[in-house]
This record gives structure tokens, C-alpha cells and sequence, in this order.
């Protein structure tokens, strides 16, 4: 009885052994090649609540093929090395890649360029990813590296005089808030192929 006693006042006493320490999932590696690591991780940290498992990362996004004057206009910066390559497929199949997202805080109605067949990806999303500064340290100003389409379709572009000048100005005044410190409404892309840097925009 009194071993059972003195068992029992140790095990009371007895500091409780330090809780097991399970290692956290890596949230800063993206799981898909069309979003990049920087704004992957961007993500998880906006995003500090669970979402739905059927939550819509990449919400009602418009994938524009690049056409032949947005292939020679768009600058080319290096690919970063070992990145994984989105993979090829037509636009129908693209969207269907894009809906797979997992699910994640994420962006709303972007333009999506499809570039080499595939899907460029996300390098930077309201300033969260990749630095403009960094990127245009290789590629230069990225004012004018929209795709055409984009401005036709969304811009409201009624005739070719508003068109043309729309494509003189291009991004740069979202760009210039950006360099100054922040803008809502802008991505940037790379494809993954050929290296080639695109801007497009998104809702806020």
C-alpha cells in the first residue's frame, strides 16, 4: 500500500513530458508549376484561417493566348533554376488546370497569359511574390509587357485611336504605384518555357 502511495505521489509531482512537436507542412513550396513559391507563400500568410476544401483560389480567371506582337514585345527575364514548368495543353484543358488549384487564399478574375502553349505563372500579385524591382532589373520597365487582348477586352477601348493610346501607356501607371510602395488590381507573370515576363490585372 505504501509503495502504491509513493508511486502515485511521484506521478503527480513528476513535471508532464514536453507535448510531441510535429513538424508544420512547408506552405512556402506552391503545389502547382502555374504559381510560384513567393506568392504561394504570400498566400498562406494572408491567408492565417482553413478555407473551404472547394474554395476558389484562382476565381473566374481570363486566359489570354499571347499573340505574335506580344511575343516580340514581352521581355525575357532567367528562369529560375530547377523551376517546374507548367505543362502544356489548349486553353480549355489550361482552365481545368487552373480550377485544380488547391485550395488557398488566391486571386480574383486575373488575365492569365498563355504563353509556349502553357500556363505563365504567377510571380507577383499586388506586390506579394517576387520583387518588381528584381524583375526589372532584368527585363527593364514592364509598362508595355501586356497582352493586347487584355487591353481590348478589358479596358474599354471603343476605337483605335483609345486603343493605340492605351497601348503607348499600358500598365505604367499601376506599375509606378507599385514601385512606390503599393497597388491593388496587378499581376505579373513568366512563362516558364521561354522566359518571357507579362502584366496583366486582377480585382483587388
Amino acid at each position: 500500500m505504501l509503495r502504491t502511495l509513493t508511486r502515485l505521489f511521484k506521478a503527480m509531482s513528476s513535471p508532464s513530458p514536453p507535448p510531441v512537436s510535429r513538424p508544420r507542412p512547408n506552405t512556402s513550396v506552391s503545389p502547382v508549376a502555374w504559381v510560384s513559391d513567393d506568392v504561394w507563400s504570400a498566400w498562406q500568410y494572408w491567408g492565417s484561417d482553413p478555407v473551404p476544401s472547394d474554395f476558389p483560389t484562382i476565381e473566374f480567371p481570363d486566359l489570354i493566348p499571347a499573340d505574335a506582337g506580344d511575343l516580340e514585345r514581352a521581355p525575357r527575364a532567367e528562369i529560375p533554376p530547377g523551376a517546374p514548368v507548367p505543362p502544356p495543353g489548349r486553353v480549355k484543358e489550361l482552365a481545368q488546370l487552373l480550377a485544380s488549384t488547391p485550395p488557398s487564399v488566391g486571386v480574383r478574375h486575373p488575365v492569365w497569359p498563355v504563353c509556349c502553349s502553357r500556363l505563365a505563372t504567377l510571380i507577383n500579385h499586388d506586390g506579394d511574390g517576387v520583387e518588381l524591382e528584381k524583375i526589372e532589373s532584368e527585363t527593364g520597365p514592364l509598362d508595355r509587357a501586356f497582352l493586347a487582348q487584355d487591353l481590348r477586352s478589358n479596358w474599354d477601348c471603343r476605337s483605335d485611336e483609345q486603343l493605340a493610346d492605351t497601348m503607348r501607356r499600358g500598365y505604367g501607371e499601376s506599375l509606378e504605384q507599385l514601385r512606390e510602395g503599393g497597388v491593388e488590381g496587378l499581376v505579373i507573370f513568366q512563362c516558364r518555357s521561354c522566359g518571357r515576363v507579362y502584366v496583366g490585372g486582377c480585382h483587388p
